[in-house]
C-alpha cells in the first residue's frame, strides 16, 4: 500500500507561496502540500491532520516560524522541519537549529527545486527507518496504526497474517478489523485507549479466530515522526511462533538473565524440576528464582505465569543478537 505523505507549509507570503505551488509540482506523486498564509490556521490544521513534514517562513506577522514550531511540536513531536528565511543572520541560524529543532535551513531567494528535492529525500530516508524497525527487527507479525485500526505499515509476517485473515483482516479501506464481529468494540476500544496513553503502556488482547486458535495482540503507543497517535501492534499465536527469547522476556516482565532462563524453560510445558535442571539449577534454586517471577508478574501458578507470557507479545518481538 503507499503511504500517504503530507508537507505543511506556512509562509505569510501569498505570493512566495503561489511560487512554491507552481514549482513544486514535479514533486505532486512524492507528497501532498498543504499552503496556509496564516500560522494560526496552520496549527489548528495541524492540529487535526496527520503531517510528515513542516516548512516554515521565519519571519511571520502573527508569530515567528520558532514559536509556530514550538506550537507545533506541542501538537505534533518529532515531524522533520525545514525553516525558510531572507535574513542572513547567523544567530538566527543557531536559534532554528538548537530551538526550533530544524533540520535544514534555506536561506531566500533560494533554488525551490532543491527544496523539493530536500523534503522528498527527508520523507524517503524516514519511511525507509520506519520499515526497517518493523522487518528487520521482528521476527513476529508487527502492524503499525493508528487510533481508528487504519494500517500505516507492516513487516511481512504481519502483511501475511492479515491475508490469512487468522483473527484479524485488513478491510478494502486498510483498516485492521477482528475477524469476529463480536470482537471489534474491545479491539477500537482498545486501540483509543492506548493511542490516549501518553505513558505508552502495553495493552494486551487476546482474540479468537474461526477454528478458536487464540491470537494475543500487545499494543503500545509509538513514537512515530508524522503520526502523533501511532500504535504498533505485535500479534503471537503460541502454536506458530514458539517461545520467547530470553533477553526481551527480561525486557518485557523485568526479570532478571537467570529468571527469563528459567521461564523460557517453563513455557516449554516442562515442571519446576525439569526446567530447573534444563538451566543448571538445583530444585531449591528453582524455587527460588519461581517465587522472586512470582513476586515480579503478580502471578502464583506456573500456568498463569505461561498464559502470561503467551499474552506478552512484546516478549516476542526482537531476534536474539549476540
Amino acid at each position: 500500500m503507499r503511504e500517504e505523505k503530507t508537507v505543511l507549509f506556512v509562509d505569510d507570503d501569498d505570493m512566495l507561496l503561489k511560487s512554491l505551488k507552481r514549482t513544486l509540482r514535479p514533486f505532486q506523486d512524492d507528497w501532498t502540500s498543504k499552503y496556509h498564509s496564516s500560522a494560526r490556521d496552520a496549527l489548528a490544521w495541524l492540529e487535526r491532520h496527520p503531517c510528515q513534514l513542516i516548512v516554515t517562513d521565519y519571519m511571520m506577522t502573527e508569530m515567528s516560524g520558532l514559536d509556530f514550531l514550538k506550537r507545533a511540536s506541542a501538537l505534533k513531536s518529532g515531524i522533520p522541519r525545514f525553516m525558510m528565511t531572507g535574513c542572513h543572520d547567523v544567530q538566527i541560524a543557531a536559534s532554528a537549529v538548537n530551538d526550533g529543532k530544524v533540520t535544514q535551513l534555506f536561506i531566500k531567494p533560494f533554488d525551490t527545486l532543491a527544496l523539493g528535492t530536500a523534503i522528498s529525500e527527508t520523507l524517503r530516508k524516514k519511511s525507509s527507518s520506519i520499515s526497517s524497525k518493523i522487518s528487520d527487527e521482528t521476527v513476529i507479525p508487527t502492524l503499525i496504526v493508528d487510533s481508528s485500526g487504519t494500517l500505516i505499515r507492516a513487516n511481512a509476517q504481519g502483511e501475511a497474517f492479515l491475508n490469512d485473515g487468522l483473527g484479524l483482516r485488513r478491510t478494502a479501506s486498510d483498516v485492521c478489523c477482528p475477524s469476529q464481529s463480536n470482537q471489534q468494540d474491545e479491539f477500537y476500544k482498545t486501540l483509543k485507549e492506548a493511542s490516549e496513553d501518553i505513558d505508552g503502556k502495553l495493552r494486551l488482547l487476546s482474540l479468537e479466530a474461526e477454528h478458536g486458535e487464540l491470537i494475543f495482540l500487545g499494543i503500545r503507543r509509538s513514537q512515530l515522526d508524522g503520526h502523533e497517535d501511532a500504535l504498533i501492534i505485535a500479534i503471537t499465536t503460541p502454536h506458530r511462533y514458539g517461545r520467547p527469547t530470553v533477553k526481551n522476556l527480561q525486557s518485557a516482565l523485568s526479570l532478571s538473565y537467570s529468571e527469563a532462563v528459567l521461564a523460557v524453560a517453563l513455557t516449554n510445558g516442562k515442571s519446576l524440576t525439569d526446567a530447573g535442571a534444563e538451566c543448571g539449577l538445583t530444585r531449591e534454586s528453582a524455587r527460588t528464582y519461581l517465587k522472586r517471577i512470582f513476586e515480579k508478574t503478580g502471578t502464583n501458578k506456573q500456568t498463569d505465569l505461561v498464559r502470561l507470557i503467551y499474552s506478552t507479545p512484546v516478549a516476542f518481538l526482537q531476534k536474539e543478537t549476540g
